[in-house]
């Protein structure tokens, strides 16, 4: 609305720029109109069939109908699919649906179909010339507003709020010399009853929509053009008082959203995402018949749809009976289950607590046992993904996702469609084993990464934030090459090498010479590495478990870091000194694990000293370490005050929670990117 365009050109500083000339109008318009009208009752195949054979008279034409739910879509695209073939009509149309519930590739594949049948090349002088010759018709939801560069004759839509009605009529007359045609429907009553579902629009933002829209119509006798004026006219009628109350509550819960963003930082609770993000409710099913021994690593590279938890908590009931009366001919015992995370954040240590950056998070997947729709609504809101076996969930390239509540019962799920792996083989993020590394060597590689790729990406978040914390040019850089030298001294302590030339030893054992550590190698940072399930069974056999190494890191070199950042600031810049050493000391700590505080007792070597050295020459910074303690650990938590916890009660907070986060953010990378080798 333009209250809202007048707020935000007060709140960031800028002039609004906006076209309201007719003769520029008409530039831009270039030929191109649109009508409006409202329907008198709700979509049938009959009126859109109708309304398309209206505009063809002796050429080919467009239609799109766009719905507001993925079932209604589906339901009439079969209706009209079904109605084509009924007058025999079906070789003359390409019909397609589109939706968010195909697979990436499917959909890919239907988008780029869209833009060959109704894309710039297939119109001339505003006419619709189909290089097959084939009249059109696409039905889809929301996922026709954007992204797609298609045009049609007649866009048939659901009523929606105003700003959705625009994006979805900039479908319609899309190219220059065409005219089109928009025709708004009411929603249909739920079945059974007179209650109409606005879902997932608010009702009173739709109804709004509705009245306004008869509102302007009734001004004029002719053809209603549909023009910018005219849309912005409808957005200020429709949307100014919800913009208004946004802003407004914008302005009161200020200090409270900032609260809610620190403490999510803090707690990584999940279900808070909703406090903060739009439209967010969703919960990712996959189908499979045995996710429990299919899909422990990397759950989200499998194929998955997204589904309201309303929508699947509401479809529960019925799911379950379905599921228990098949139970004889599928065996079946659950109805959903939800995945759960059981990896090196989670409590499982075969591998190490804070193992490797190139190592997977386990997964399980527990059997969702539920008594009632309400805590059916909160467990699914907050799963990280949910299972469904193949006899109650279905997909195809034609209709997408769909539950299955009713029909025959496969005598064999396994020939049924199933959720895929869609990453390819190669490269996957911690299936294929690793190489071991000295110390030097992998700080190397770190360094390599950062001078390669993620220097350059850091660069200007690091200056904004350099300048809000009064810091010297450069000093994010300078912290970033000091946490790349010191994240992992925690390795060179005398436990964590014992229990990695161990492991090398029970390789050597077991699988030969080739892999003992080489002489130039006395202290690791990367063991040689197998096969996830491989090597998880492989250290089943040690007699050591593999220190945590992180904090002990983080520990270690705090002192150091402190006085090294010190040193290139003056009087004045303690405060943004104090923040960045924090961040640095933190991005240390918890480059493997979020909320990480705890150390395990180490101790190190007079020789680590050399190692280290090196390390901080191949970072380009002074070899001195002089002021490196290295002093033994007793079992302990990294005082509080050292790390960098996430805090609203003041911008310098704030800045400093961003430093933070940037700064572990650019860890990981560097270690993820030295893996790979980028």
């Amino acid at each position: 609305s333009n209250h809202l365009l007048e707020e935000l050109a007060t709140v960031l500083e800028a002039e609004i720029v906006q076209i309201d000339g007719p003769d520029e109008l008409a530039e831009i318009m270039q030929g191109r109109a649109r009508t409006i009208q409202r329907a008198e009752t709700s979509m049938i195949p009959d009126a859109i069939v109708a309304a398309h054979t209206a505009v063809r008279v002796d050429h080919a034409a467009a239609s799109v109908v766009v719905c507001n739910t993925v079932a209604r879509a589906q339901a009439v695209y079969v209706q009209v699919r079904d109605a084509l073939a009924q007058r025999g009509w079906e070789d003359r149309f390409n019909v397609q649906l589109i939706h968010s519930r195909f697979t990436p590739a499917d959909r890919k594949a239907k988008s780029e179909r869209l833009e060959t049948w109704l894309g710039k090349d297939c119109w001339e002088q505003g006419q619709f010339t189909p290089t097959d010759g084939k009249d059109v018709i696409v039905i889809g939801t929301q996922v026709v507003e954007v992204g797609l560069n298609i045009s049609c004759d007649v866009l048939h839509t659901e009523l929606a709020p105003a700003n959705s009605l625009i994006q979805r009529a900039g479908r319609c007359a899309r190219f220059a010399q065409q005219q089109g045609k928009v025709i708004v429907y009411p929603i249909p009553p739920k079945e059974g009853g007179d209650n109409v579902s606005y879902k997932p629009y608010d009702d009173a933002l739709c109804q709004t929509t509705w009245a306004h829209l008869g509102k302007i119509i009734a001004t004029t006798d002719e053809p209603f053009i549909f023009g910018f004026p005219e849309e912005q006219k409808l957005i200020d009628a429709v949307h100014t008082e919800e913009d208004q109350a946004v802003l407004a509550l914008f302005r009161q819960n200020d200090i409270t959203i900032k609260r809610s963003i620190m403490d999510v930082l803090a707690s990584h609770e999940r279900g808070k995402e909703g406090e903060l993000i739009r439209n967010v409710e969703q919960v990712a099913i996959v189908i499979h018949p045995t996710p429990k021994e299919a899909i422990t690593t990397e759950p989200f590279a499998w194929e998955s749809f997204g589904l309201h938890p309303g929508t699947l908590a509401g479809a529960w009931e019925a799911l379950d009976v379905r599921r228990a009366e098949g139970e004889y001919h599928t065996g079946r015992t659950w109805t959903m289950q939800e995945l759960k995370a059981v990896g090196k954040d989670q409590g499982d240590d075969t591998l190490g607590a804070d193992g490797d950056n190139d190592r997977p998070t386990t997964y399980t997947w527990d059997p969702i046992v539920l008594s009632d729709p309400k805590s059916a609504f909160q467990r699914l809101e907050t799963a990280l993904c949910v299972a469904l076996p193949p006899e109650l969930a279905t997909y195809d390239a034609e209709l997408g996702f769909r539950l299955v509540l009713d029909g025959p019962f496969l005598p064999d799920a396994t020939t049924a469609w199933q959720s895929k792996y869609v990453r390819p083989p190669k490269g996957k993020h911690g299936e294929s084993g690793g190489k071991q590394e000295s110390y030097v060597e992998h700080i190397s590689g770190l360094i390599r990464a950062y001078r390669f790729s993620v220097q350059r990406e850091l660069a200007w978040v690091a200056a904004r934030l350099e300048r809000a914390l009064q810091l010297p040019a450069g000093s994010v850089d300078h912290a970033v090459r000091l946490a790349i030298a010191c994240h992992d001294i925690g390795k060179l302590s005398q436990g964590w090498q014992a229990w990695a030339h161990g492991w090398q030893q029970l390789l050597v054992a077991e699988k030969g010479q080739g892999y003992a550590v080489t002489p130039q190698r006395a202290f690791l940072a990367k063991t040689d590495r197998l096969k996830y399930q491989e090597e998880k069974t492989l250290r089943a056999k040690m007699t050591i478990s593999r220190p945590h190494h992180a904090c002990e890191s983080a520990l270690a070199s705090t002192l150091f870091i402190g006085k090294r950042l010190a040193a290139t600031l003056d009087a004045t810049q303690g405060p943004g000194g104090l923040a960045l050493t924090r961040a640095t000391i933190s991005a240390i700590a918890r480059h493997h694990t979020a909320l990480a505080s705890t150390h395990e007792a180490a101790a190190w070597g007079t020789a680590t000293r050399t190692a280290v050295a090196e390390a901080l020459a191949a970072c380009q910074l002074p070899t001195d370490t002089a002021e490196l303690p290295l002093a033994a650990l007793a079992k302990g938590e990294i005082p509080a005050k050292w790390l960098l916890n996430p805090d609203h009660l003041s911008p310098e907070a704030i800045t400093a929670t961003w430093l933070g986060f940037t700064l572990v953010r650019a860890l990981r990378l560097c270690d993820q990117r030295a893996e790979r080798d980028i």
